[in-house]
């Protein structure tokens, strides 16, 4: 009955050891993301009048690239 008594004592604070490691580990982690903070600067309109002058180019860049893939 002693000796189980002994070990008893060390059930409870070894599970909050655990708790605590797994927790902290667990925090550090929160802070991380793989997604990147947007930061936009530039208006909406500025943007779309920029896309909209770069869309020539990219559409006649594509079509020469499928078509180079298909011969």
């Amino acid at each position: 009955m002693n000796l189980l008594r002994r070990k008893s004592i060390w059930v409870l604070p070894g599970i909050l050891s655990l708790y605590f490691a797994f927790h902290a580990a667990h925090a550090q982690d929160q802070g991380k993301t793989s997604y990147m903070k947007l930061n936009i600067t530039e208006s909406f309109s500025s943007i779309m009048a920029r896309m909209k002058s770069a869309k020539p180019e990219i559409q006649k860049r594509q079509t020469d690239l499928l078509a180079s893939a298909t011969t």
